[in-house]
């Protein structure tokens, strides 16, 4: 009999080949079969014949497993095959190790056999049962692999059956996460429940030996893909985060730094997206990988419209991870704007997709491959594409990528003049966004669904803004703006209609909604707070719908869950007053579509207009400004430290200013002159979208009716529900002025306030909160807020905007401990001053009798550009809290003309009527600014400070422009 050395010693040498290994192996086999133990000479022979073969073999495979890859499988190979001759039982374990490093080298279906022999072999040893279930569960991989999901489906059954017998959790939840994959790929249900599980009942567990089992990334992983692809945004950050918290490897740790940058993107948060992805391509250049890298580099500089190095990307498809290199350098290809480019690659991950049925990056490059079908003009190519996506996503329940790919298909619809099937798809999207909305668990993830259909909305609104403008408002309206509305609802409710311990609890609910934004956006969530807030969300939510009974869904849903019935304009606009009309604006790639609801006392006079403006040209036109915001903290800064600075006299350059104006002029208002030229006469509320919400657009009102006034709102719904809060007329003033020392003129702005609270009827006490402890208590009895100090956008994380006030030294309430940036001060209180932030607005400030809020301050009215138009922000904080109305401003203002501004703006405010009308004041005051003389701006400020040369000083739109009301008029 040959030796085992020399028999292996020859495979590896080449002078043998698998096939004579395995004859080799059948000719031997007799001579390995137990003799009869009668011939005790026999016996022995044989028994010690066995253990000689055994030993070689265990020599080799010890040698296979020091070896890399290839050698590895070459190695096993042999062993296996020439192990054969002492039967499937005794070569269990290398075949086990055999099937494992085949499904490494990406070869299924070699592995296959190879596992199928080791879980035959290992069922008969009950001392070898953790390998047994290790090889039960990578064999599940292999068959899934190769497309054979009923027999896959089938083991799982038989591994977690095997598991519950032997007592081995481990392997229970191995083969619960299992079931969750292979429901996904049968089409058999929702997978999340037995992911979840599985998550749940590996968690608590020691653990195993890795080498037969799987880390708990293993079990992260697919649910957050799997959460990801069905919209479910936060669950998926979570689960990611939590992978990124357990594993030590920093490569690991910057591939799930990559796929919540992914998980951005899916949610149409792009710029939060990129930013992932640069952190992670840092992350995997200091582990050492500059493949990954080098990919996740170039998928950030595309989002962000940067060059980037296409050389440099490997596009030979020869693996999953080669696979995936491919497919993102493709995708940003497309970004970039390279489709013909991008297109063979495509096709050469298309056919690795299809061969290993991996229907994610199927559905990528089927995308990718529509576009260049565009491109070349081929519609029917790209419908067929895209219809096959869309299957494949719908087929694996893949609803958040359903809405995406519905989104391309009605655009090619669109291209192609095929407008019924375009409104169809739109309308089919729209549905199924409705549907994750509905299902969404909490605000940030419904802010996220909504964002991720706005192209279909966009497709809508091309198609209806002419024909059917009360449709185009209803439809877009479901997209805008929900959870402003559903925190203001629950504001107001809290005030009053409800029991007063229900009312806290939804306090608390909005608190808890917020921090988790905060500290998402602030990428600060860790696992143990997460899962501690999920909780809390539960509890609140159960103990709320004990308190509200049948009514608690319309309260702690948005209103767009329920199926709904076009509205007419009047149901639209709600109790507007009398000779106001309303300008609905929507931002598409191609434009704006206009609506306009002229005189909302006879409603059925509405008409839409489309403005061809690109949103490259958009954005082009407010780039300048942009830029200016992003330095928005540097001078509050300074003030911060001790510097005498007047942050808040530095004004944009009033070249940029001109730009913009001039731009919404020429671009947005003489397009719609004819429109417009009807309102003569009217108030104006507008509702802007995109980038139009931070533009300053007087110009509107100006064109239309010059004499009048004009307010902002995010949406109609909040808008309609501002107009419905009826606000008391009793009530003092709340004032919060400047700590810092720094702005000359805020007194006389204080005073102006004063002397106007001096005129209101009854007893009106003017009472003054330096420091956010003191205005959280004061600010439900307010008529009225005035703030007069710094204010400052932060273009990173529009939560950490706010306004300077003193610091208190107080326990820290809901979530203030999260916000202090070291970019102001490493501690709390920088030199007895701290930023009252947007979110602590959110959370806290209760404003439940406020009729105004004014934001004196620099930036105060700048919010969040986001695809669902939450606009966060000052303004948005202010209306959640209770106010009716809110000033606030776009810029760094001028602290003399903004003081100026003020003047004149208390002297307009009826202080008689029941409805103050600040929009009116507003607009009066914005005109009387203009024409204001030196000599009086002098008089009216004390002192010569601050005025500019020439008279009159503040005519520039700089001045007169950066003031505007949200809300109500």
């Amino acid at each position: 009999m040959d030796d085992v050395n020399d028999l292996l010693g020859r495979w590896m040498r080449g002078e043998l080949t698998e096939k004579g290994l395995r004859e080799w192996a059948e000719d031997a086999a007799s001579r390995f079969v137990q003799p009869d133990l009668d011939d005790i000479d026999a016996y022995a022979d044989w028994e010690l014949r066995i253990q000689h073969f055994a030993d070689g073999l265990q020599s080799w495979t010890q040698n296979a497993w020091d070896a890399e890859l290839g050698e590895s499988l070459h190695v096993l190979t042999g062993v296996c095959a020439v192990g054969r001759a002492l039967g499937v039982p005794a070569i269990a374990p290398q075949s086990f190790w055999l099937g494992h490093r085949l499904l490494q080298a990406d070869r299924p279906a070699a592995a296959v056999p190879a596992l199928e022999d080791a879980v035959s072999g290992l069922s008969e040893d009950a001392g070898d049962a953790d390998m047994e279930l290790a090889a039960r569960d990578i064999l599940i991989d292999a068959l899934t692999d190769v497309g054979r999901t009923e027999e896959a489906w089938a083991q799982v059954e038989t591994f977690s059956a095997r598991s519950r017998t032997l007592g081995q959790p481990v392997y229970e939840a191995a083969a619960l996460r299992q079931r969750g994959r292979l429901i996904t790929r049968l089409s058999l249900g929702d997978p999340l429940p037995a992911l979840r599980e599985a998550l749940a009942l590996r968690r608590p567990l020691d653990p195993p030996p890795e080498w037969v089992t799987r880390g708990m990334g293993e079990f992260l992983d697919p649910l957050g893909r799997l959460a990801r692809e069905r919209g479910s945004y936060q669950e998926a950050m979570n689960a990611f985060l939590e992978w990124a918290d357990l594993d030590p490897d920093p490569a690991i740790r910057a591939r799930v730094t990559s796929e919540l940058g992914y998980t951005c993107l899916l949610a149409a948060e792009e710029a939060r997206g990129a930013q992932y992805l640069e952190e992670a391509a840092d992350q995997a250049r200091q582990a050492g990988d500059e493949r990954a890298a080098r990919r996740w580099e170039m998928e950030s500089a595309a989002l962000l419209g940067r060059p980037f190095d296409a050389s440099a990307v490997e596009t030979a498809v020869t693996g999953e991870v080669a696979a995936y290199d491919a497919s993102a350098f493709a995708i940003a290809l497309v970004q970039s704007g390279c489709v013909e480019e991008a297109a063979p690659v495509a096709r050469r991950v298309l056919v690795w997709a299809q061969q290993h049925r991996n229907c994610e990056l199927e559905i990528n490059m089927r995308m990718v491959l529509a576009a260049d079908a565009d491109r070349r003009g081929d519609p029917a190519t790209a419908v067929r594409l895209l219809h096959r996506a869309v299957y494949l996503a719908d087929r694996f329940g893949w609803q958040a990528r359903g809405v995406g790919v519905r989104s391309n298909l009605a655009r090619t619809f669109l291209r192609d003049g095929r407008n019924e099937d375009a409104l169809m798809v739109a309308v089919t999207g729209i549905e199924l966004s409705e549907t994750l909305k509905s299902t969404a668990s909490s605000s940030e993830e419904r802010q996220q669904s909504a964002a991720a259909a706005v192209p279909l909305y966009e497709v809508f609104a091309t198609l209806t803004r002419e024909s059917q403008p009360v449709n185009f408002v209803a439809a877009t309206e479901r997209s805008r703006a929900e959870n402003l509305l559903l925190w203001a609802v629950q504001g107001d409710l809290a005030g009053g209609d409800v029991p007063e311990q229900a009312g806290r609890l939804l306090d608390d609910l909005r608190a808890l909604e917020v921090e988790q934004e905060v500290l998402h956006m602030a990428r600060t969530v860790v696992l143990e707070g997460s899962l501690r807030r999920d909780a809390k969300r539960q509890e609140l939510l159960d103990a709320l719908r004990g308190f509200l009974g049948e009514t608690a869904d319309s309260v702690l849903l948005p209103r767009s869950h329920h199926p709904r019935p076009l509205e007419s304009p009047a149901e639209l606009v709600g109790p507007s007053p009398a000779g106001t009309s309303v300008l609905y604006l929507y931002t598409i790639p191609e434009g704006v579509c206009a609506a306009v609801i002229a005189d909302t006392t006879e409603p059925d006079r509405a008409s839409g207009r489309f403005v061809a403006w690109p949103r490259a040209e958009r954005d082009k036109l407010f780039s300048g400004w942009h830029q200016e915001l992003a330095d928005g903290s540097r001078n509050l800064a300074q003030v911060l430290s001790g510097r005498p600075v007047d942050a808040r006299g530095r004004a944009l350059a009033a070249t940029t200013i001109d730009v913009m104006v001039r731009g919404l002029d020429r671009f947005l208002v003489e397009p719609l002159r004819d429109l417009l030229s009807p309102l003569t006469g009217h108030d104006l509320m507008v509702i802007p979208h995109g980038e139009l919400t931070r533009a300053p657009l007087w110009c509107l009102l100006d064109a239309a009716s010059p004499d009048h006034a004009m307010t902002l709102a995010p949406s109609m719904a909040l808008l309609r529900h501002c107009l419905g809060r009826e606000r008391p007329a009793e009530g003092g003033v709340v004032t919060v002025p400047d700590a810092t020392g720094t702005l000359d003129h805020v007194p006389t702005d204080l005073k102006a306030v004063s002397h106007w609270a001096a005129g209101l009827p009854g007893d009106c006490t003017v009472r003054e909160a330096a420091t956010f402890e003191q205005l959280v208590p004061a600010a439900p009895e307010a008529r009225l807020l005035h703030v007069s100090t710094h204010g400052v956008h932060d273009v990173s994380n529009p939560y950490w905007s706010g306004l300077v006030c003193a610091a208190e030294q107080a326990p820290y309430r809901v979530i203030s401990r999260y916000l202090n940036r070291s970019g102001f001060s490493d501690r709390k209180d920088p030199d007895g001053f701290r930023l009252l932030t947007v979110a602590e607005c959110m959370a806290e400030l209760r404003l439940r009798n406020c009729r105004l809020a004014v934001l004196s301050a620099c930036e105060s009215g700048v919010s969040r550009l986001h695809g669902a138009g939450e606009m966060t922000g000052l303004p948005a904080a202010m209306l959640i809290g209770g106010a009716r109305s809110v000033i606030a401003t776009l810029w760094k203002v001028s602290d003399a003309a903004s003081t100026v501004l003020m003047h004149h703006f208390y002297a307009y405010l009826d202080q008689s009527a029941g409805d103050w009308h600040p929009a009116k004041a507003l607009a009066r005051a914005r005109r009387r600014l203009a024409t204001t003389s030196r000599e009086e701006a002098i008089d009216i400020l004390g002192r010569e400070k601050g005025v500019p040369t020439g008279d009159p000083p503040f005519t520039h739109p700089t001045y007169t422009d950066a003031f505007q009301c949200y809300g109500a008029p």
